[in-house]
């Protein structure tokens, strides 16, 4: 008489587990918008143009006629649209960084979004 009692209990303790091990939340994954999360020159340009422009658009640098050392300078490169050209690898503009990759679409969505949201410093 023990035994079926038992065998319930092993059952369901089975089930159980098979249900809270097999059962996951996944998180659905945060889509990156133009305004989710605004896209600022500090926070997001700067680093890019920092680490893919600065080297030569600067004043002892290859280019020194269009500096991209400040704030300024990149709003008034990516206002006339060359900045953008040149990162897109697009007609119309010298293909940047000269001599290397395009950057990543991540990246030339971000400075995109900045100047669609109106250039936040």
């Amino acid at each position: 008489m023990l035994k079926k009692p038992l065998i319930g209990v092993i059952i369901f303790a089975a089930f159980s587990i098979f249900l809270f091990t097999t059962c996951k939340q996944t998180k659905e994954p945060v889509v990156e918008t133009c305004d989710n999360p605004l896209k600022t020159y500090n926070t997001h340009v700067k680093p890019i143009i920092s680490a893919y422009c600065v080297v030569c658009h600067n004043p002892n640098g290859a280019y020194p006629s269009i500096p991209l050392t400040s704030y300024l300078e990149v709003k008034n490169a990516a206002q006339n649209g060359k900045l953008i050209l040149s990162i897109k690898h697009e007609n119309g503009a010298v293909a940047m960084p000269q001599g290397g990759a395009k950057l990543n679409d991540a990246d030339i969505s971000k400075i995109e979004c900045w100047k669609t949201n109106g250039f936040p410093e």
